[in-house]
């Protein structure tokens, strides 16, 4: 703030406060987010209209659900390697985004999981659920690669085809 202080010490959410480096006030409210260890962090959540500290705390919250939508759609669905550079390819990659959240949700919705939901497992299921033959594919190279580690500690694994 420009007396110095950090908002950390405000005593009550909705005071109208001015801030280094802007020419206008604007009014600060706080809320708890629970973590799933259960500790709760304190989250800040400012507006430049001069609302009530509840309304200001239920729009922060709010956005922060979709920041945590982002976030979750940008490392669990790869949209952080997102590189296209034509429109065609921008479609592509928004397809196969969407298909993969969908079929991650559906197995989500399917399977009896529990919360708080963790997207990475969904992910995952549908994987396995949808598409075995390529989960079976990833496992088989993944033992390919670490058979030269096993066979130094005396372990040879064999993998055979059976006929079911």
């Amino acid at each position: 703030m420009i007396d110095g202080r950090p908002v950390k010490h405000l005593c009550h959410r909705g005071q109208q406060v001015r801030l280094e480096g802007l020419d206008f006030p604007v009014t600060i409210s706080w809320y708890y987010f629970k973590t799933d260890k259960g500790v709760f962090l304190k989250r800040y959540v400012i507006s430049t209209t001069p609302l009530k500290a509840s309304t200001i705390s239920w729009w922060g919250k709010r956005r922060w659900q979709i920041e945590g939508f982002f976030k979750t759609a940008k490392h669990r669905f790869g949209l952080d390697k997102f590189g296209q550079c034509t429109l065609l390819g921008v479609y592509r990659w928004l397809i196969l985004s969407i298909t993969s959240y969908l079929l991650a949700h559906w197995a989500y919705l399917s399977f009896d999981f529990p919360h708080p939901l963790d997207w990475g497992k969904a992910a995952f299921l549908a994987l396995s659920t949808f598409l075995p033959h390529f989960v079976l594919s990833l496992l088989l190279l993944n033992i390919e690669r670490l058979r030269p580690l096993a066979l130094s500690h005396g372990i040879d694994i064999t993998i055979s085809k059976c006929n079911i």
